[in-house]
């Protein structure tokens, strides 16, 4: 205002009729002219704001004249002229945009302004105390509440000889129940969007819970007699799997659930794989036969890769093209091309890296001596399980498949580099946080079912069905396919037909029974694209599939889950015996197969990763993999000793 003071008195200096009124009258003039003319009204001590709206501007364009006309009454028309030229310049200073703040991080100053009239404030602390008192009464204590309630109902049941239901279904309940009290009671935004909802358990799923259940799978493997049923289990996993997803998409198709072809490979492709957890921990405790829980075993977990693989194909835009910018599904030798291209990049290239990656923590741990180290061979072996995964998705390759081909390479060669009490204790270590993994797994499946829409009920209960009819296509035909080349090479050996090692009926029903789904479902379902809105015209038609996953897995693990015990007996499947980790390799060989990797074993990687001459060391007898972790860990018996170092 000082500007507009000067100006103002200058005029009335200037205009020698114009007396100590005039110039009063001059400079109320004046300001007032500059608040009209600025938008800043000020009566008294009350400074308002005229509003930024066409009422605002036509009230200060009728003031404005007025009081021009009103000056125009009382000033000579060379005051009038000063006092529109200081309102022009105040306007001119009140319009120009204020400088913005640098975004280059190069231009931001080292040091911020620092202004001493202003006092820096402190947060307070009883605002953030409050706010660890709520997150710990309405998530950490649910949370862990549940663990705690979860594991105490399965010792319960396991003292009491219950298996009709599978602990994984009792742990969706406590879920369910959970996920309902949350959304209830802490008000938690995330309950309410779908897309954060689904970025959280993605990370969570992708990043803290699948690398370490992945990766004991593997560890703790039946090495000889997995290495013997290879090329048997890749026929299911892999043909079976590209079998069961045209299946599901082709009557996805033709029953009118979805429109586009895209979008029902795409989710035929994430349905069909397995994740027999209950099954296999059925099996585990009733030693079920070898034979049955290598395949159900082997197939699960290749499967997952195969199903991977066709997941991210069918679900990138760069291969199938991006229909926001208005491009369609590529059809003939492009598509081909764009398939085989992403398997080999996926497939070919997640293998490969996981399996050198296993290669070079063996090195390491040789060189190391990890022996000498007895704790830190578990800390090892769990970190790099994580390491692993992180770096095969920060180069774009799959993650879940380079952690089963290291977990594979590490369980045969890393083993010798370890104490007999290091490689007991680390194979326990890893099954229990892969237990605790999958029950936090099976808990995010449970109190996802909040988000549940009825248009994804219906879609689930269909795809159920199709689900059954495709695993009946791909299992019953491969196991006879599967039974001809075992034959053939029975006899070609002269072999007895006990020592072929044939999948019976009740094998593969028993296979056809344990095609349960789980967490890898569910996280390439909460990975589909926003694409398959738009090619449906459905906006919500991606939550109602991933509605329809919660459904399919809650319904085959109840049903098929609960049912595995019953059905062993039906079929008086030998149980409850300790098989030898060769009793299937003994007497059963791959031919060529064998015979090269064999070379490659003798020639090139035993040398290498575990030395020349006799390697197996103690690590490398010290654990039966396919043993209970408990039984082994009360082997040991320098383990007390071991603990107290």
């Amino acid at each position: 205002m000082d500007a507009a003071s000067g100006a103002a008195e200058q005029c009335a200096s200037d205009t020698p009729t114009a007396s100590s009124d005039e110039g009063s009258a001059l400079l109320a003039h004046t300001m007032r002219l500059e608040r009209i003319t600025t938008g800043n009204w000020k009566e008294g001590a009350v400074e308002q704001t005229m509003p930024s709206i066409k009422g605002g501007n036509a009230v200060a364009g009728e003031s404005l004249t007025a009081e021009l006309a009103q000056m125009a009454k009382v000033l000579s028309a060379k005051d009038l002229e000063a006092v529109l030229q200081v309102g022009r310049e105040r306007k001119s200073q009140h319009m120009q945009p204020k400088k913005p703040k640098p975004t280059d991080p190069e231009e931001q100053p080292f040091l911020p302004d620092l202004d001493p009239s202003k006092e820096t404030e402190l947060p307070e602390s009883p605002d953030a105390e409050e706010e660890i008192h709520i997150l710990s009464k309405f998530i950490i204590v649910p949370i862990a509440g549940v663990f705690f309630l979860v594991y105490n109902v399965s010792t319960l049941m396991e003292k009491w000889e219950i298996t009709a239901i599978p602990e994984s279904a009792v742990v969706i309940v406590f879920g369910c129940l959970l996920g309902l009290f949350m959304k209830t009671y802490t008000s938690l935004e995330i309950f309410e969007n779908h897309e954060a909802w689904a970025k959280l358990n993605t990370a969570m799923l992708n990043f803290i819970l699948l690398p370490i259940i992945i990766f004991a799978s593997g560890w703790g493997l039946r090495q000889h007699d997995f290495y013997s049923q290879l090329p048997y289990i890749l026929l299911f996993a892999v043909v079976g799997t590209a079998v069961s997803t045209c299946v599901v998409a082709a009557l996805m198709h033709a029953s009118g659930l979805c429109v586009m072809w895209r979008t029902a490979f795409v989710y035929a492709s994430l349905i069909s794989a397995t994740d027999p957890v209950a099954t296999l921990t059925t099996y585990a405790k009733l030693k079920v036969h070898p034979l049955l829980n290598i395949m159900v075993f082997g197939e699960s977990t290749i499967n997952d890769a195969v199903a991977i693989v066709l997941f991210k194909i069918f679900n990138s835009n760069e291969l199938m093209g991006d229909p926001s910018k208005g491009e369609s599904l590529p059809f003939g030798a492009k598509l081909l091309g764009n398939i085989t291209w992403g398997i080999v990049r996926t497939f070919i290239g997640s293998l490969i890296f996981g399996a050198f990656l296993g290669c070079v923590y063996t090195i390491i741990a040789r060189g190391a001596d990890m022996r000498q180290n007895k704790k830190g061979q578990i800390l090892v072996i769990f970190a790099s399980c994580y390491l692993t995964y992180a770096l095969a998705e920060s180069f774009h390759l799959s993650g879940i498949i380079a952690e089963t081909f290291c977990s594979l390479v590490m369980g045969v060669y890393m083993r010798p580099h370890l104490s007999n009490e290091g490689c007991v204790l680390t194979t326990f270590f890893m099954k229990q946080i892969s237990t605790l993994a999958d029950t936090a797994v099976f808990l995010v499946v449970g109190v996802s079912v909040v988000q549940l829409t009825p248009h994804g009920w219906k879609l689930g209960l269909w795809i159920s069905l199709f689900c059954l009819i495709a695993r009946f296509v791909s299992t019953f035909p491969i196991a006879y396919m599967v039974n001809g080349l075992k034959a053939a090479r029975g006899l070609a050996a002269g072999q007895v037909k006990e020592d072929w090692n044939l999948l019976e009926f009740r094998h593969i029903f028993m296979m056809w029974h344990g095609g349960l789904r789980g967490g890898i479902a569910l996280a390439l379902a909460w990975e589909m694209g926003e694409w398959v809105d738009i090619v449906e015209g459905q906006p919500e038609y991606r939550h109602a599939l991933q509605t329809a996953t919660f459904l399919i897995i809650l319904a085959f693990l109840i049903i098929f889950g609960g049912s595995t015990s019953t059905c062993l007996k039906f079929f008086q499947i030998p149980c409850g015996e300790t098989y030898p980790e060769d009793f299937l390799s003994k007497t059963e060989y791959s031919g060529t197969g064998v015979g090269f990797f064999g070379k490659l074993n003798d020639n090139f990687l035993a040398p290498i990763l575990m030395g020349k001459g006799d390697e197996k060391e103690e690590g490398d007898a010290a654990i039966n993999p396919d043993g209970d972790a408990e039984e082994e860990l009360g082997k040991s018996m320098a383990l007390h000793k071991f603990c107290m170092q």
